[in-house]
C-alpha cells in the first residue's frame, strides 16, 4: 500500500529522506562489519600460511614424520619452537593420507576440545588444494582466545607436491579488537556524516515549505486585499457585498453603502513621493478598518476611492459615521 496513504504529503519527502539515510547508515555498518570480517579472515590465512611454509623448510625429514615416523631430538626441538611462534596457539599435522601425523602441545589447557571443528572433509579439502578457513567466538572461555581462526592448508615440499595437511589455530583476539575499534571509529563517522546530510536535507525541506507556504498565503492576501491600504480589493468587496445584498432579498434592509473619495491625491503624490500617497491611503484603510464591525465591509475600489458597506444601522446612525471617519481621516 502506498506510503503516502499513511504519510500527508508535505511529511512525505522528509520521512523518505530519513528512512534512505536510516537505510544508507544500516548499510554502511553492515559493510563495515563484513570487513572487519574479511580482514580478520585475510589475517588468520596470511598468519596460518606462513607458519605452514615454516613447517614445510623447517622441520627436516618431514616426509616421514607425516607418514608415522616418531619425531626425533632435533625435530621435536623445531616442534616445540613452532608450537611458541606468533598467534598460532596450536596445531595438528596430517599425512597425504589423511591419517593424524602430529599434534602441539597445546599452550592452552582447553585446546584439545576445540580441535577439528570444521567437518571431516576439511582435510581431504586442503590436500585436494583448496584452503579451509573457519572463525569461532568462543568468548574467552576456559582459557580459549575470544577470536580465533581454525585453517587448513597443504603442506607442499620442495618441487610442489602435497605431502600433508596443517591444521593451524589461530589468535586473533588482538586483530579483532583493532579491526573492530577502528570499524567503531568508522561507522561513529559515517553516522555523523549522515546524520549532518539528514539535518541539512530536512532544513532545506523546511525553509522550502517555509517559503512556499509564505507565497501561497501572500498570493491569497494579494487576491482578497489591497497590499497598501490592508482593505479588501474591488473585486473582493464586490463579491462579499454582493453575498450581503442577495441574503436580504426579499427583507427590510437595513445596509448602507459610504462611498470616500480621496481629494487631491495626486498632489501629495507629486509634494512627497508615491511613500507619501501611500502613507495617506494606508492611514484612511486603518481609519476604516478601525471603525468596522462584525458584519461590516471596507474596501478600496480603486487609486483614491474606498467603499463601506454597514449592516443593521439607520440613516443617523450613518452621518454620524460618516462624520467620525472624515474628522478621523482629516486629523492625519
Amino acid at each position: 500500500m502506498p506510503i503516502s496513504r499513511y504519510v500527508r504529503p508535505k511529511y512525505l519527502v522528509p520521512v523518505v529522506g530519513v528512512a534512505v539515510i536510516l537505510g544508507m547508515v544500516t548499510a554502511a555498518s553492515l559493510g563495515t562489519l563484513a570487513l572487519v570480517d574479511l580482514g580478520v579472515r585475510l589475517d588468520a590465512g596470511r598468519k596460518a600460511q606462513q607458519w605452514t611454509d615454516r613447517v614445510a623448510t623447517e622441520i627436516p625429514r618431514l616426509d616421514a614424520l607425516l607418514a608415522g615416523t616418531p619425531a626425533d631430538l632435533g625435530q621435536r626441538s623445531i616442534i616445540a619452537e613452532l608450537s611458541r611462534s606468533g598467534d598460532i596457539f596450536d596445531f595438528v599435522l596430517f599425512g597425504k593420507t589423511g591419517a593424524f601425523a602430529l599434534e602441539s602441545n597445546a599452550t592452552y589447557p582447553a585446546a584439545g576440545d576445540i580441535r577439528r571443528v570444521l567437518d571431516k572433509g576439511a582435510v581431504p579439502a586442503a590436500l585436494g588444494g583448496a584452503p579451509q578457513l573457519s572463525m569461532h567466538f568462543s568468548g574467552g572461555d576456559q582459557g580459549v582466545p575470544a577470536t580465533y581462526a581454525e585453517v587448513y592448508l597443504p603442506i607442499r615440499n620442495g618441487i610442489g607436491q602435497v605431502i600433508g595437511v596443517a591444521a593451524t589455530y589461530v589468535d586473533q583476539s588482538s586483530i579483532a579488537k583493532v579491526f573492530r575499534e577502528g570499524t567503531l571509529a568508522l561507522s561513529l563517522t559515517l553516522s555523523a556524516v549522515f546524520g549532518i546530510a539528514l539535518m541539512t536535507i530536512c532544513f532545506g525541506f523546511m525553509q522550502k515549505n517555509s517559503q512556499a507556504k509564505l507565497a501561497r498565503r501572500t498570493a491569497k492576501y494579494l487576491r482578497q486585499y489591497d497590499p497598501v491600504s490592508g482593505l479588501r480589493n474591488r473585486e473582493a468587496f464586490t463579491e462579499a457585498a454582493g453575498r450581503v445584498l442577495a441574503g436580504e432579498r426579499g427583507k427590510t434592509s437595513r445596509t448602507s453603502f459610504l462611498y470616500v473619495d480621496v481629494d487631491h491625491l495626486r498632489a501629495v503624490n507629486e509634494l512627497h513621493g508615491q511613500k507619501g500617497g501611500n502613507a495617506l491611503l494606508r492611514h484612511i484603510g486603518d481609519v476604516i478598518g478601525s471603525r468596522l464591525r462584525k458584519g461590516d465591509l471596507g474596501g478600496r475600489l480603486g487609486g483614491d476611492e474606498f467603499a463601506i458597506l454597514v449592516q443593521s444601522v439607520g440613516p443617523k446612525e450613518v452621518e454620524a459615521l460618516a462624520a467620525r471617519l472624515l474628522a478621523m481621516i482629516a486629523s492625519a
